[in-house]
């Protein structure tokens, strides 16, 4: 409302100037005078006259696509209200869409919310990655980190500035400073989302054709750049909205001082272009001459990155333009929406997701990964097997101590010839203990040698208590 104050204010002192200034037609008929009405400054109309004007942009509701009309009656005078006390202007127009509008906004506002959360999902997985697999590690590779967090806080900041500034009325209104501090680190942010982009060029420049910095292995003038140089339009845009633009919330893009911001931004992302055309046209030059696979690698860097500039950068190129008719005014909102708020997720799929050497460690850690879980699958698949035929062994041998010895199955003690000898030499020793009651007084660990030797491996305790000991053969746990 402040600004639509102002902007009134403007209208009206202008109109006055004018008014003053140029004196009244002299032409044969009859002519509505020049007027303010209090909105607009209707300039002289012909008698039985209906003129037209832009719907003012006081009002956020207010369509400046639509018309204002204002009629002059036959007699040279202007169309009255009914109760005769002032000028009838028809402003109908000016607010006849503005459910329309705000669907529009809405539109607009979940957009940008998308837009940042999925630049701000791809920025991060790209920053794991890339701190993840140190065999990526390089100079050029540390460039993107920064660069992708340059993306990163932008993203968040403008996401605090949509959930918690935009929506609230009644802090916008009262203009804190904290609002006004928000939106510099945000011009901040942006600014250093293309000098780091500048930075990138250069770093390639230096590389491939001239060491620019004479740096050597050293990034610290790039850190100047890329963090540095942001700082003083930031400052100098801060300045200006105080001294002559000094909105609520410094919210309004209609004003000339946006460039304080949007010069340097264009100025980065020209002199990076340019610098990428002239890096191209080495490269060529080089690939004709002796076509070295390097050459190539670097050519595919630089393709990526002359592809990302313009993509950026053509927002700032069409942005005074906004077309005045609905569909154009339409198409251009979505075009500039969807440029602005994608940008980190256009970053993080070229430098990243797009790069042939990220997708090739990636895939081979996943190769990794799918191995050592087959392996785990396998070993715990043999692990299974050999338990389930451990309890098979327990559960025959519980079974074959309760039963006759010849009933007693082949497979328990794997000795098929001797089983059925064994089972004999054991009647017979019963039979003779039987008969000589002296033999009962002999040590009872003396075995037949055709006897095989068991050991008492498990216990299973039944219901009613009774505990029986399983007589296993050594074997099958020496098999296992």
């Amino acid at each position: 409302m402040r600004l639509g104050k102002w902007k009134m204010r403007v209208a009206q002192a202008k109109c006055i100037v004018q008014i003053a200034k140029y004196p009244q037609h002299h032409r044969e008929g009859l002519f509505c005078e020049r007027m303010w009405d209090g909105w607009l400054c209707w300039e002289e109309t012909p008698a039985g006259i209906t003129t037209h004007m832009d719907c003012p942009d006081y009002f956020p509701d207010f369509d400046t696509t639509e018309k204002a009309e204002k009629h002059c009656e036959a007699n040279g005078t202007w169309e009255l209200t009914a109760d005769m006390n002032d000028t009838l202007t028809n402003y109908s127009m000016c607010y006849a869409f503005t459910a329309e509008k705000m669907k529009h906004a809405f539109r607009m506002f979940y957009l940008a919310i998308s837009g940042h959360t999925f630049s701000l999902t791809a920025l991060v997985a790209s920053m794991v990655i890339f701190l993840l697999f140190k065999s990526l590690s390089c100079q050029r590779v540390t460039m993107h980190k920064h660069m992708f967090m340059t993306y990163i806080l932008n993203s968040i900041g403008v996401l605090v500035y949509l959930t918690l500034v935009v929506p609230n009325n009644d802090y916008v209104n009262s203009d804190p400073v904290s609002c006004k501090v928000l939106n510099c680190i945000n011009n901040y942010l942006m600014l250093c989302n293309y000098f780091w982009m500048l930075c990138e060029g250069i770093f390639l420049h230096r590389l491939l054709v001239v060491n620019v910095f004479n740096a050597g292995k050293t990034l610290k003038w790039y850190y100047l750049l890329g963090w540095g140089s942001p700082v003083l339009p930031t400052i100098a845009h801060a300045i200006a909205r105080v001294k002559i633009f000094n909105d609520s919330c410094w919210m309004s893009m209609e004003t000339a001082l946006v460039y304080i911001i949007h010069g340097p931004i264009m100025g980065a992302l020209t002199i990076n272009f340019f610098i990428l055309l002239h890096i191209l046209y080495v490269l060529v030059k080089k690939i004709r001459n002796d076509g070295h696979h390097d050459v190539l690698r670097y050519l595919k860097a630089v393709k990526a990155t002359l592809v990302l500039v313009p993509l950026l950068g053509i927002q700032f190129v069409i942005f005074p333009w906004r077309p005045h008719t609905k569909t154009l005014a339409l198409v251009y909102d979505y075009v500039m929406h969807f440029l602005s708020h994608f940008q980190g997720f256009f970053v993080a799929v070229i430098y990243c997701f797009y790069n042939s050497a990220v997708q090739e460690v990636v895939m081979r850690r996943v190769q990794v990964f799918r191995t050592r879980w087959n392996q785990r699958r396998e070993g715990y698949a043999l692990r299974r097997q050999n338990y389930n035929m451990l309890l098979a062994a327990l559960a025959a041998a519980a079974a074959a101590t309760n039963a006759d010895p010849d009933d007693i199955p082949d497979c328990i003690c794997h000795r098929e010839r001797r089983i059925r000898a064994a089972a004999n030499n054991r009647r017979n020793n019963e039979l003779e203990m039987n008969n000589n009651p002296e033999m009962m007084n002999n040590d009872d660990e003396e075995l037949n040698d055709n006897d095989i030797q068991y050991e008492v491996e498990a216990e299973i305790e039944f219901r009613n208590g009774v505990e029986i000991h399983d007589i296993i053969p050594m074997e099958i746990f020496e098999r296992e």
